[in-house]
């Protein structure tokens, strides 16, 4: 519901709606006596677009981080962002800050190593990170806040892992992660 948003007109901004679905505007005189037609203008602001999410927003749609090779971190990384990162359903890391937590994924597989050299530079923001073997498992290592070299050890030779990377609002930003051998 909205009501005298420009010139006493009312307003409705819609983001993140379906495809394919119908929607429904109620519409009502402001005073009962008031009898009338009135137009309806629907269209895509093209000076305030909706946000679109990451492509790696959900675990379902994990980036596959590449291996690099030693010592070529982070000049080999990728960027990545947490900016309309939308949370994911579950539990939080253990490590995880309070709030919901703008969240991306990445999967990898470890390889003919058990340990894995990660980088993650924050532009801006405050990054936190986890590595999961699967999807709502524990996690098998968790840093909070995450920025810097890292290296995770214990992990299971030639097995898939999941690595989330989060913030909390309004500390969503850009980084770059690069992981090597």
């Amino acid at each position: 519901c909205n009501d005298d948003v420009v010139d006493s007109m009312p307003e409705i901004d819609l983001c993140n709606y379906l495809l394919g679905h119908t929607y429904y505007v109620r519409t009502w005189p402001y005073v009962k006596s008031d009898i009338g037609n009135y137009l309806i203008k629907i269209y895509q602001n093209s000076t305030s677009p909706c946000p679109v999410p990451q492509g790696n927003d959900s675990s379902n749609n994990a980036q596959l981080l590449t291996v690099n090779a030693y010592n070529t971190c982070p000049q080999n990384g990728v960027f990545g962002s947490t900016i309309n990162a939308s949370a994911s359903s579950g539990s939080n890391p253990t490590c995880a800050s309070t709030g919901i937590l703008s969240d991306v994924w990445y999967s990898f597989n470890s390889g003919s190593n058990c340990q894995l050299s990660l980088n993650i530079s924050p532009d801006i923001g405050i990054m936190e990170a986890a590595v999961y073997s699967a999807i709502g498992s524990p996690e098998v290592f968790c840093v909070a806040p995450a920025s810097g070299f890292y290296t995770i050890t214990g992990l299971n030779i030639n097995t898939n892992y999941y690595l989330r990377i989060w913030s909390t609002p309004p500390t969503e930003g850009p980084y770059l992660i690069c992981r090597s051998e």
